[in-house]
């Protein structure tokens, strides 16, 4: 009988762990979701998930194949982005995401795949996005982005 009720209890909380896991993974892909139409339409607000703290790195991709990391401090990098929205809305720029991951990373989930830019539909980027639910709001912890275009490092 102990047994029994010893199984009973350990099913009892993987599965309300797994509900929860399984909860925490869809929240996370619609907060991506809405994060690619707000970046999609030039709206600001996007990067009002970022924190002062959010890791910010952009892999360029260089002419001779080699890559060049590049860690950007998260203010210059809002300041710019914030700046490059009235051009991207201008030149009607958008990035497409397919291949998309949500894996657990500790007490975040890692949003992983492949960006598509609109001015070179031949290129796919890799992007690894970290997020967390922090007093209920979704936030970026980090984010790597590659790119061969440097306008956003200079």
């Amino acid at each position: 009988m102990k047994i029994k009720f010893l199984l009973l209890t350990i099913y009892l909380i993987l599965a309300s762990n797994l509900k929860s896991f399984s909860t925490e993974i869809n929240e996370a892909k619609l907060f991506f979701n809405n994060y690619i139409n707000l970046i999609n339409s030039y709206q600001s607000e996007a990067f009002d998930f970022y924190m002062p703290t959010t890791l910010v790195q952009k892999v360029v991709i260089l002419p001779d194949g080699n890559n060049k990391t590049i860690t950007l401090p998260t203010e210059n990098y809002m300041r710019k982005i914030k700046f490059y929205i009235a051009l991207a809305r201008f030149n009607r720029y958008k990035n497409d995401f397919e291949n998309l991951k949500y894996q657990k990373e500790g007490n975040a989930i890692r949003i992983t795949g492949t960006r598509t830019p609109s001015t070179s539909p031949n290129d796919k980027f890799p992007i690894s996005m970290l997020v967390k639910k922090y007093q209920n709001e979704w936030i970026v912890l980090e984010e790597i982005t590659y790119t061969k275009n440097t306008s956003l490092i200079k």
